[in-house]
This record gives C-alpha cells, sequence and structure tokens, in this order.
C-alpha cells in the first residue's frame, strides 16, 4: 500500500498546485481552457509522435498480450459505450466520453512505475506493447466515436454529418500525430536533432501541464449532477478492465510468458489516462472528466493494492 501511494503521490502533489493556483487567483480560470488547449495541440502530439516513432514495432510484439489487452481494452469501451447510450439514455458524446475514461489507463505515469517496482523484468516490453494498443487502436477508436457524436450534434442528421465528422477527425491533432509516428516508426525516419530535441522537450512537460490543467479545471468544478455517470465510469476503469483482462489472459488466451500475464492486469487495474479532462475539454466534458480522474486516482491506491496482492506481486 505504501509503495503504491508514493508512486501516486506525485500526481496528487501536481493537482493540489494547479488547485492552489487558481483559488489562490495567482491563475485566472480564464486562463483554463487556454492551457488545455496548449496540452492538446502541441504537448500532447509531442509526447505520442515520439513515443511511436521510437519503438521498434517489430520488437515490441507478444501477439497473446496485444489481442487480450487489445480485446479487454475494447471491449470496455464499446461495452460501456452501449450500456449508457442505451440502457441510460447518454447522449452519443456523453457515452463516448465515458467508455474512453474506463478503457484506457495511466500507463505512462501509474501502470509503468509500478511495474518497474513489482515486475522490473517485463517492465518495459509490457508497457511498450500497451502503448502501442492505446494509441493505435484505443485512443483512435474513442476519438472517433467522439468526433461523430459533436458532428452529428453540429450538423443534424442526413449526408452533412459524414463531412462534419470527416471535418473534425481531420483536425484533431492527436490523431495526426498518432498517424506521423506510426508512419516515422515504419519508415525508419530520424529527425533532425534540434527538431527531436524540442518534442522531446514537449514530451517531458506533457504530463506535468496535464496534471497542472486537472487541478485547475477541479478549483471551478462541482460534484453535483456528476455522481451516478462518475461512479459508473470509476468502476469500469478500476473493476471492470482489470477483471476482463485477467479473464482473458488466465482462462481464454493460450498461456504466454506469466509476468507479461500479471503485467497486462496491474496496466489495465490503473486509473484513467491524466489527459482524460484535456480530452473532454474539448467535447464539453471537462468538469466530469476532472472529477471521475480525481476520484479514480484516489481509489486507484486502493484497487492497486489489491490486485498486486491478489497476483502475488
Amino acid at each position: 500500500m505504501l509503495n503504491t501511494f508514493l508512486i501516486i503521490l506525485p500526481v496528487f502533489l501536481l493537482i493540489g498546485l494547479g488547485f492552489v493556483a487558481v483559488r489562490s487567483k495567482l491563475v485566472e480560470a480564464a486562463a483554463i481552457p487556454g492551457v488545455g488547449k496548449l496540452v492538446l495541440f502541441f504537448f500532447l502530439p509531442a509526447t505520442i509522435f515520439t513515443s511511436l516513432q521510437k519503438l521498434d514495432f517489430a520488437q515490441a510484439l507478444e501477439l497473446h498480450y496485444v489481442a487480450g489487452y487489445a480485446a479487454a481494452s475494447l471491449g470496455v469501451l464499446i461495452g460501456l459505450f452501449v450500456a449508457r447510450r442505451w440502457l441510460f439514455g447518454d447522449d452519443a458524446a456523453a457515452a463516448a466520453i465515458k467508455g474512453l475514461g474506463a478503457s484506457l489507463p495511466n500507463s505512462m505515469f501509474i501502470g509503468f512505475p509500478i511495474l518497474l517496482l513489482c515486475l522490473p523484468e517485463t517492465a518495459t516490453i509490457a508497457f511498450v506493447m500497451a502503448l502501442l494498443v492505446e494509441n493505435i487502436l484505443t485512443l483512435p477508436l474513442a476519438l472517433i466515436l467522439l468526433e461523430y457524436a459533436a458532428g452529428r450534434s453540429e450538423s443534424g442528421t442526413g449526408r452533412r454529418v459524414w463531412y462534419i465528422v470527416g471535418r473534425r477527425i481531420m483536425t484533431n491533432p492527436l490523431i495526426w500525430a498518432i498517424v506521423a509516428g506510426v508512419l516515422a516508426s515504419l519508415l525508419g525516419l530520424t529527425l533532425p536533432g534540434v527538431l527531436d530535441q524540442s518534442l522531446d522537450m514537449l514530451k517531458k512537460a506533457s504530463g506535468t501541464l496535464a496534471l497542472l490543467f486537472i487541478g485547475m479545471s477541479l478549483a471551478t468544478n462541482t460534484f453535483r449532477g456528476n455522481v451516478h455517470g462518475l461512479t459508473g465510469v470509476v468502476l469500469g476503469k478500476l473493476v471492470l478492465h482489470p477483471l476482463l483482462a485477467a479473464l482473458l489472459v488466465f482462462w481464454i488466451l493460450p498461456g504466454f510468458d506469466p509476468s507479461l500475464q500479471q503485467s497486462m492486469v496491474v496496466i489495465a487495474a490503473g486509473p484513467m489516462l491524466a489527459i482524460y479532462p484535456i480530452i473532454g475539454d474539448r467535447f464539453g466534458f471537462r468538469a466530469f472528466c476532472s472529477n471521475t480522474l480525481l476520484v479514480a486516482t484516489v481509489a486507484g491506491m486502493v484497487s492497486l493494492t489489491l490486485v498486486l496482492t491478489l497476483l502475488g506481486l
């Protein structure tokens, strides 16, 4: 429990710093959307591009791991989207943002450090494969669902909706970063030193700014009216996602490296990605996503400790 808390503690410290900055009037609340746009259009695309560009796809694959993690993530994304859309009556955008939150863990800032602590021999390869699935499959599909929902809302129904959806997808910086990163990796492109260093600096700062943004958003948020949907996303992320991953790797998929099996469950058990509120802000869900992320991160200390105990780590 203490080790898990110490890994997550810096997350809370940076969130708290952003919260204090706004509450103390050091940063005006009107600046919050601008910070979110900086991360969305510059820092986050740099992070995604450099992470994918430097991957060796041929050596980063254990097919059973990739298949299992993809199935678990997509199962939660699509399952929660369908449940929220047709069982609970959410509109498509709200259902999509909740599915995204339940299916994409914070593998970079929480999952990977925990793996380094508990399973150091397979931590890097497990993290890389999770990153591949998240950035090439789960995140793009979630973004397309969100853009489709936003496009329908903007244009109504009919043929024009496809034009609006296509335009929104093509202007989403995260999708461009994913495409560019995959192409650069497959083609073996090497960036000039100055450009590579600049992108690396943006990458290193993206996590910090994302967490500050969460704290800044929380300073102006209210939990009223969010509890039901928030609880569903938190349970989906901390319970359903790792449970489905465990079911797949221990009972359904053919056996593979036991350490990789455990690693997949650990990564799936983490709270949602730190940029969740930044993605949500683009679609009008900043407050909901910030509140949900905070609750999931706090609850994740307990749930991750339980998962590690059950796995014997």
